[in-house]
């Protein structure tokens, strides 16, 4: 225990040097000390709280130890035991593949784990910032939180859970999803596109997707429950609604069934980006719709809110 004691010292004795003499960002200490411990460290300690952050990413869980005392911090675990699958925290890693300027194919990584305790917010130990600078990259997003992750912990798997997920693209063109290990979780695993409205099963192999260059936000999610099949209402609601560009005058054209009522219309560009909206507030079988904000040339989409269901529908500005 006193050999492994003055590892860590040694670990944070090190990172101290590196920070007065190379590093000012705490986060790039805090990434140098995980790091230093993943390489060094018995992996009896690997899984005490701030190292298990940064173990999500290594190919091995490990079981855990007692009481580890630091010039930073006391890290409390349990005691030695044998982990069973069932023990084991539920844990997706999602690969992202994607072109750099030189059109080469690079991969990267992003993590979610599942806990009971968890949410959205930022629980210290199980969320990491992304620290990406490549014009191309993934990452976790949740509103109102402006911070990017690369790693994070949410609340336990239901039907209902969708963890957002943003994409920066430098360049457009194609980029592919998949799975790159998956620990703990016997369900099947999504990726939802909020915009077009298709959802891609995971299990069945990457998926390919074609984005244009730019932020697409609010558009993707990692989802357990697949999204349900239009019913024949719905198929015949759209067939029964003609949605179109008026390119002379700027307008939304929209044509419907008598016997449907709009409550909200809303126009956004391929990246999901909101750029009109409109609230209907007389009913009616057609409407033509201004658009209020200068538009560039491109494909939008035409989101309907109706008392049948959503309609999207894509339009040419």
């Amino acid at each position: 225990m006193n050999k492994d004691k003055n590892l860590l010292e040694l670990i944070f004795q090190v990172s101290d040097f590196f920070k007065t003499q190379y590093f000012t960002n705490k986060k790039e200490i805090l990434f140098l000390t995980l790091t230093l411990s993943l390489l060094f460290i018995p992996q009896t300690y690997a899984n005490t709280t701030p190292i298990k952050t940064a173990s999500l990413l290594c190919e091995e869980s490990v079981p855990i130890l007692s009481t580890i005392e630091s010039p930073l911090k006391n890290y409390r675990t349990n005691k030695l035991k044998t982990t069973n699958t069932a023990e084991l925290l539920p844990i997706i890693k999602l690969g992202f593949e994607y072109k750099n300027t030189d059109d080469l194919l690079l991969h990267s990584q992003i993590a979610v784990s599942f806990q009971e305790s968890n949410s959205f917010d930022y629980e210290k130990g199980y969320d990491s910032e992304s620290f990406e600078t490549n014009d191309t990259h993934i990452y976790w997003k949740f509103s109102d939180d402006h911070r990017k992750y690369v790693i994070t912990g949410v609340q336990e798997i239901s039907d209902d859970l969708e963890v957002p997920l943003e994409i920066t693209m430098g360049y457009s063109g194609e980029v592919n999803l998949m799975l790159d290990q998956i620990q703990n979780v016997s369900r099947d695993i999504y990726i939802k596109d909020k915009l077009t409205g298709n959802t891609y099963n995971l299990e069945n192999g990457k998926i390919n997707i074609t984005l244009d260059k730019g932020v697409c936000t609010e558009r993707f999610v990692l989802a357990f429950k697949e999204s349900e099949a239009l019913s024949v209402d719905r198929n015949t609601l759209m067939k029964e609604t003609i949605i179109y560009a008026d390119n002379k005058n700027q307008n939304v054209i929209i044509s419907k069934n008598p016997e449907v009522t709009i409550y909200k219309v809303a126009l956004y560009n391929i990246l999901g980006k909101k750029t009109n909206f409109w609230e209907i507030k007389e009913l009616k079988n057609s409407y033509q719709l201004a658009i209020n904000n200068q538009i560039p040339t491109g494909i939008y989409i035409v989101r309907l809110n109706t008392d049948k269901g959503i309609i999207n529908k894509k339009v040419l500005f």
